[in-house]
């Protein structure tokens, strides 16, 4: 779900308007920032695993 504004003052109503309808809709919604473009091809469902093509070693995985 995204929303668009034009005026920065309407981002904090259009944010409330996205959390309502989540939670009418039993869907578990989480913001993104500066990752659009992955988590709109997550959630594409045509069987992308996202850990499967993430840039951080396995090493460091677990500590994150």
């Amino acid at each position: 779900m995204t929303a668009t504004v034009t005026d920065p003052a309407a981002l904090a109503h259009a944010t409330d308007l996205i959390d309502q309808a989540g939670g009418a809709s039993r869907l578990r919604l989480r913001r993104v920032y500066a990752g659009q473009s992955a988590s709109f091809a997550a959630a594409l469902g045509v069987g992308l695993v996202l850990p499967a093509h993430v840039a951080v070693p396995a090493v460091l995985r677990q500590y994150l």
